[in-house]
């Protein structure tokens, strides 16, 4: 399994409209952890497989980035999530 960093801008900000991108986020197991983004331990082969799989719920103008966290240095401060959850998902624990 790989750990992916999905983050989208929404330059609209019309939050009824994106209601289906953030389910698709969930039901693939998703945690929002800031506003604009989510991390997802997957068995996608890719983040371009990922990345194909959501960019049909975004509008024109919309930007997304996908991608694979690998074993390295990561920081944070105020996320959605509590720290030590945050910390476990990227352990993969």
């Amino acid at each position: 399994m790989a750990l992916y960093l999905i983050s989208y801008d929404i330059p609209a900000k019309n939050e009824n409209d994106y209601q289906l991108l953030w389910d698709l986020l969930s039901k693939l197991g998703g945690t929002r952890i800031l506003y604009s983004q989510w991390v997802i331990l997957s068995d996608y082969q890719s983040a371009s497989d990922l990345c194909e799989q959501i960019k049909p719920l975004l509008h024109d103008g919309d930007g997304l980035l996908v991608n694979a966290i690998v074993t390295g240095t990561c920081n944070w401060n105020n996320v959605r999530i509590s720290d030590d959850d945050f910390t476990a998902l990227l352990l993969n624990d």
